[in-house]
Parts: structure tokens; sequence; C-alpha cells
């Protein structure tokens, strides 16, 4: 969580475990800041300390409702607590509630750190509901800060004045490029998303050029290791676990369902797109990037190789899958609606095919793909890389998106479930045949809604937004079509990946 406050003196064992669980959240040990977190709410249920960062550990394991649940009961033991009212706000945002994370945001109270990260999130916000001229009224008087420059600069591209946000962020490039240390005003955050944004806004007036330098600084500043032959290695085990000789024999739930949806796809390949096009069906629904599988598998991993995916895989039994897909059907249902489809578009879904197909047979399994120029080119501007680090280099990319596309071909061949190839170019050009074509896949009639993806279908509950959101939300285009053409030879190191021998 941004601004925590320090941890108190460990003078006695809540505190002790508090201080524990605060360094915790620090490092991204979200599960274990919630355990611990549980451990002091055990001895002190009135610390809002506890409560507080409880909320923030389930926010970070994507467990929004516990989160919204867990704040609130921070809010009841310290009303008005600043640091409470920012972690409300967040996960109004991350959850897609950009109204109420303005209502937090701007009642923020606290010190000046906390501030200006509440003015970042109130201004995104309003950009977000398309109220650019607000948020350019709550950033008009901090533009001396990083933070809110980029905001500044984001409603401008917004606006199409992407000259306006190049003037705003160029000054700002010494000191993002900078070798010191992160500071409060420079962390490491500020300066990749002050290249980043540069980057667009350069691309924006078609100096491509400039554009992948900046993207490619951008994804420098964080230096994230990412090792290509472990990688490898990793698809190559999952392979080996999923061999088609086990897949013919292998356990199956009694526990059968067919409202499972999974799209296997690359990010920045059209998910978002093709999970709204399906949830705006009157019997289709969409859960997003949903953690419903991915989190059981975390649940079910243990110290050694044969206790984690896909390993652990050959050691369920029918019980074992009965109860994965149980949980599964009942955490995806408030995306279920009177849906007999429902969409889970998360993005290591490509890689768990095979698990697929043992928990959920009559599940239906679609395979996007898209330009490998232009997805990479994506993946390379929009993937934050201390979160994906094979994004931050083109060479990476390709790999990763050559290991994809060979265990995808393998389980088209090998894995006994229902499978669709869809092509993101296809959909976007002839969107009535290519929906009409998934749709029978499905087995569901056809319907004009689907046409009209960007529409909000009444009543129906919204996965957490995405990257794509913004653009699943408007209608269809097809600008992005040869993107990675426009960047000529910068992207050689790409189609050198691409083409290297297997």
């Amino acid at each position: 969580m941004s601004r925590m406050p320090p941890p108190p003196p460990p003078t006695n064992p809540a505190a002790q475990t508090m201080r524990a669980a605060y360094n915790a959240l620090r490092t991204n040990r979200s599960a274990e800041a919630e355990r611990l977190a549980r451990g002091v709410i055990a001895m002190a249920p009135r610390s809002v300390d506890a409560w507080l960062v409880l909320g923030c550990s389930l926010d970070g394991q994507g467990r929004f409702d516990e989160a919204k649940e867990a704040l609130t009961r921070a809010d009841e033991c310290a009303p008005g607590d600043g640091r409470v009212t920012f972690a409300r706000a967040r996960v109004a945002s991350r959850t897609g509630d950009f109204e109420q994370a303005i209502r937090y945001a701007s009642a923020v109270r606290g010190n000046d750190g906390m501030m200006r990260d509440a003015r970042v999130l109130q201004a995104a916000s309003l950009r977000r509901l398309g109220r650019r001229g607000e948020a350019l009224d709550v950033l008009r008087a901090h533009r001396d800060v990083p933070a809110l420059a980029v905001e500044w600069a984001l409603v401008h591209l917004d606006e199409g004045q992407p000259n306006v946000a190049i003037a705003e962020l160029e000054p700002l490039v010494p000191r993002a490029m900078g070798t010191g240390a992160p500071s409060a005003e420079f962390s490491l955050m500020i300066r990749y998303r002050i290249l980043h944004t540069l980057g667009e806004a350069y691309e924006a007036t078609g100096r491509y050029d400039d554009a992948f330098r900046s993207y490619q600084a951008a994804n420098f500043v964080f230096g994230v290791p990412f090792n290509d032959a472990d990688f490898r290695a990793s698809v190559a085990r999952i392979r080996e676990t999923f061999s088609a000789e086990w897949m013919r024999s292998m356990p199956k739930p009694t526990v059968r369902t067919d409202r499972p949806v999974f799209v296997a796809a690359m990010p920045r390949s059209g998910t978002t797109l093709l999970d709204r096009i399906i949830a705006a069906h009157p019997e289709g629904g969409g859960a997003g990037e949903t953690l419903a599988l991915r989190r059981q598998m975390m649940e079910w991993t243990g110290p050694n190789e044969s206790d984690r995916f896909p390993g652990i895989a050959r050691r369920f039994t029918s019980a074992d899958l009965d109860r994965i897909a149980t949980r599964y059907l009942r955490d995806t249902e408030p995306f279920a609606a009177g849906a007999r489809r429902v969409v889970d578009k998360h993005l290591q879904n490509w890689a768990c095919v095979g698990l697929i197909a043992m928990a959920f047979p009559d599940a239906h399994v679609i395979h996007l793909r898209r330009d490998p120029l232009d997805n990479a080119i994506s993946c390379f501007e929009r993937l934050d890389p201390s979160v994906v680090p094979w994004a931050a280099r083109l060479e990476t990319i390709g790999g990763v998106l050559r290991e994809a596309d060979d265990l995808m071909k393998y389980w088209i061949e090998h894995a006994p479930v229902k499978i669709l190839t869809v092509d993101y170019e296809t959909l976007v050009r002839e969107p009535a045949t290519e929906t009409r074509r998934i749709l029978d896949f499905l087995g569901l009639p056809w319907d004009d809604a689907c046409l009209h993806h960007h529409r909000k279908k009444p009543g129906a509950a919204l996965p957490p937004p995405t990257l794509a959101t913004d653009q699943a939300a408007k209608p269809l285009t097809d600008r992005s079509i040869g993107r990675g053409a426009r960047f000529g030879a910068l992207l050689d190191p790409l189609r050198a990946a691409l083409a290297a021998p297997r």
C-alpha cells in the first residue's frame, strides 16, 4: 500500500506481529501479511492497523469483496483515518467503482505524500469516467509534482493533444532517467510512468523512434531479471506432466458443467474484447481475469516440485477435482446471473489447458491469437515489467510468444476439451461473421447485442478493470492492426526471436 506509516515498535506480541505484517505487505507478500494481520486481530480485535493491513493484503490478492469488508472494519475502529480512506479509494478504483473512488480520494486527509497520492487517484478516476475537465481542475494546482504531471499528460492524450503531453513530460526525463536512489517524488513507478506516457505521446505524433526509445527506457527502470531457460523448462514440465498418453486416462470430476469459457491467449491479444462480446449476450457473463482457478492452484502449492503446478495435477483424484469445480463455480457465480456461459480470461489460461480439460471436461476453450508483431509491441509498451519481467525486452517477448504458440498447438492436438481458434484481426474486421462462429461454438443463439459489446448490459456484474477495459468500452476499430510494422527495423530483434530454430 502506498504511504504506509512506520510499523509500531515491537513492545508486545501483538506489536511484534503487526510489525512483521507491515513488512510483509511492503515486500508484496500479501498472503503472509494476511495471516499475520489475522493473528493480530485475534489478539486485538479493535486494531485499526491490523484491519488496514488485512484489507490491503486482500486487495493485493484480488479478493476485493473481502478487502472492502476489512477496510470497513478498520474505518469503524478509527473513523476518518486518512490511511483507511485512501485504501478504500484504491480498492474502489481497482474494482472499477470510480465514482466511489473519487468520493473516498477527495476525503483523504493526511501527510503531503498521502494527499498527493489521493489527488492522483482522484484525477485518474475522473479521467476514466471521461470527466476530463474536472480532472484538470484537480491537477492544475499541483503540476509541479511528477505523479500529477503524468495524469495531466494523460488527460491531454485522451483529449487528442499529444504535443501538450510531450511539453509537460520532456522536462522530467533527466530525473526519470537518473540512476540515483528512488525518492518519494521520483519512485521507480513514477519514473516508469513518465517515460511510458511520454512514449505514448510520441507514438501519437508518429515519432516511432522516439516512442520506442521511451518505452525501452521505461522498461529498464525496474531491472527485473527474466530467465528464458527457466521459462522454457517450465513449459516443458507442463507438456511432460500433461502427456498425450496420461490425458487419455486422467481422472475426471463427477461435478460436470459446461458454463465456463476459458480464453487461452497471450496478454494484449484482445482477450478483454472477446470477454465483453460474449458477456453482452443475454445468456453470457464475463468474469474477467478471475483468480477463481489460479487461487486454488496456489493454495495446493507445497515446498516440493511435485507439490506445485503442474506436478500436483498428477495427484488429483476425482474428489479433488469435484472440490475444484464446485468452488470455481461458486467463485464465478456473481458474473453468472442468468448466464449459460461465463468467460474466464486469466492470462495464464494458455498454460493451464491440460488442467482445464481435467477439472472441466465439458468447458469451452477459445484460443485467441494476434499478429505476433502487433501483440509484441503492445506487450512491450503496455505491460509493467516489474510484474511481467519477460515484457521488458523484445527478445524475451518473442521467446514467450513462441513457447505459448507451440504449447497451444500441443493442446489443440491432444487435450480432451473443445478448443476454437479465433484470430483477433478477423474478429475486428468481420465482427458479425466471427461472432456468429464463436456463439455457434458456445451453443448460444445469435443476438445482436454481441455487436454492441461496448454498451453496459443492464444488471450485469462487471469484473475489475484491465489494461484494455477502456478500449473494449468503445466501438470496434482496426487502428491497432499493423501497429508493429510502423516501428520498422526497431523490431528486428523480435523478428529474429520469433524466427529462431525451435
